[in-house]
């Protein structure tokens, strides 16, 4: 039986932060000095994107106790979140010399390696961790994330796969999934199970392999996912059907994680293999350009704020259309765009990025829905090195040729992003 404490701690872990806190807060009631409490509710609002509520209770905590790693890193992430890069090393450093083979201090550390690009430093840093931790979750998938970015594509595609299936395991309600798991073979009058265990823009990118999974498959592929993402895969070769999580335990011959498909053998599809998608909009005399300005939460240092577009896009001879499923009123009124029609799901978004000429927007699922349509298009990246778009600063991204890069040049600073979508928009209004 978990104590409260452990029941809070899990729920963190896995991004259920309301359920977290409340637990946390019935402690406080009683407790309010409880320390234990306080620092999972200080995690919770870190891990929410709320540093404002974050830094200072991470302070008080340190403040109590100068040697509470878990406050020290956690602020640490906080700084570099909100680009204090110099407060942020040094509070890593401060954990690593304290602590230096507590898992937590090392994430951390390979974290700001990371996002400065000291990939070799990263490396390092995530190999000595799975050495230590061989059970760590985010160290694997790290660890992963650094050898794609060095073209080690055998081994960081097993470190996420590895990753994936350690944080799998970690989740107490996951019921096993009936049936044999698929080793890539070809199954004659069989069935695949496909099962979507990542966000939505890492199960786009992963669709490209879904045609050749189908292809080893006389009966072809089930889809089996959150209900948001779903209708997409009617525009994908080789999908017979979809399902929601947990509703199917028979009717297919083997089952694999959508993330397993590249490590089995099954080939990329090149960049268009989401077709057929009916547009919104009727053609416009003016081109229509799609905007995505801001994904999750967490990493919050990947979205831009809307009025920073504002001042350099808001006055090009074209139109504008936002991407985001949850655009409020005072964003509409702060940087004119078209409303948009109801959005359920991303097959809706999916209408509207039909519509457009152009797409502009940040690393989130709208860009990666739009490199799956072959839409032309600029992903406007941070500072964080990521395997999904390589080590080139601009050019054409690696995972779609049809959507060229820009990078910032320092942490925080949006500026070179920004004035290379105007000029990309320009161009484009040019030819």
């Amino acid at each position: 039986m978990l104590t409260k404490i452990e029941q809070a701690k899990y729920f963190h872990r896995n991004f259920k932060f309301e359920e977290s806190l409340k637990i946390c807060n019935e402690i406080l009631e009683k407790d309010p000095k409880n320390i234990y409490a306080l620092s999972i509710v200080a995690a919770c609002h870190l891990d929410k994107g709320d540093y404002e509520k974050a830094v200072p209770m991470l302070t008080h905590l340190i403040n109590v106790n100068p040697d509470d790693i878990v406050s020290i890193t956690n602020l640490s992430s906080a700084m570099r979140e909100v680009s204090y890069i110099d407060e942020s090393e040094k509070l890593a450093m401060i954990a690593y010399d304290k602590e230096p083979k507590n898992p937590l201090t090392l994430q951390n550390l390979g974290q700001f390696y990371t996002v400065t690009g000291k990939h070799q430093e990263a490396k390092n840093i995530y190999t000595y961790l799975c050495y230590i931790d061989t059970k760590n979750v985010l160290g694997h998938l790290a660890l992963g994330n650094c050898l794609l970015l060095e073209g080690e594509t055998d081994a960081g595609l097993r470190e996420l796969e590895t990753g994936n299936i350690l944080h799998e395991l970690e989740d107490l309600n996951n019921e096993p999934i009936p049936g044999m798991a698929w080793n890539g073979m070809k199954m004659k009058n069989g069935k695949l199970l496909v099962i979507l265990n990542q966000g939505f823009g890492d199960s786009i990118q992963h669709s490209s392999r879904i045609k050749s999974a189908a292809e080893k498959c006389d009966r072809g592929v089930i889809i089996c996912g959150q209900p948001e993402i779903l209708p997409l895969f009617k525009y994908i070769d080789g999908v017979v059907s979809v399902v929601e999580n947990g509703g199917i335990t028979e009717g297919y011959s083997a089952y694999c994680r959508i993330t397993s498909l590249a490590s089995l053998g099954c080939e990329v599809e090149p960049s268009g293999y989401i077709k057929n998608v009916v547009p919104s909009y009727q053609k416009r005399s003016r081109p229509l350009v799609g905007l995505s300005w801001r994904g999750r939460p967490v990493p919050r240092a990947r979205s831009i704020p809307l009025e920073f577009l504002k001042a350099e896009l808001s006055n090009l001879d074209v139109d504008f259309v936002s991407l985001q499923h949850d655009t409020t009123a005072e964003e509409f009124q702060l940087f004119p765009m078209m409303v948009n029609p109801v959005i359920e799901n991303l097959e809706d978004i999916a209408k509207v990025i039909a519509s457009c000429d152009i797409i502009i927007g940040i690393d989130s699922a709208m860009i990666h829905l739009a490199g799956a349509m072959k839409k032309t298009g600029l992903v406007l990246l941070s500072c964080h090195w990521d395997y999904r778009w390589g080590l080139n600063k601009t050019g054409p991204s690696p995972l779609y040729p049809t959507i060229n890069m820009t990078r910032q040049e320092k942490m925080g600073d949006w500026t070179v992003p920004i004035m290379s979508a105007r000029e990309y928009i320009e161009n484009f209004i040019r030819t």
